[in-house]
């Protein structure tokens, strides 16, 4: 099983996106455990996944979440137009691009 963690601000819209893209694993019938925790939260848990995605507000934090993870998993800001659309399709056939090359 493949593990997402997006990594946000407070996690509000987050968490919206989060459940349209579970929904969307659904549809696909792929094996993906995707869950969102604030930036403030995300160290103990960035050890165990396989990609981290940062929502357009922490996107500014990327070099600490890079540090973070070592060059261990991809860290992707997501695109700030996708996530406001709530674009959970293109953002998880992104993620799923990505996992594929890793």
């Amino acid at each position: 099983m493949k593990k997402i963690l997006l990594v946000c601000e407070s996690g509000i819209s987050t968490t919206i996106l989060v459940s349209k893209m579970k929904d969307y694993v659904k549809v696909k019938k792929v094996d993906i455990d995707i869950k969102a925790l604030p930036i403030t939260e995300c160290e103990d848990a960035i050890n165990d996944v396989d990609i981290v995605l940062l929502s357009p507000q922490v996107r500014f934090q990327m070099p600490q979440v890079n540090a973070l993870v070592s060059g261990r998993v991809p860290v992707k800001a997501i695109d700030a137009i996708l996530y406001g659309m709530m674009n959970e399709r293109v953002i998880l056939e992104q993620v799923l691009n990505l996992l594929d090359k890793k």
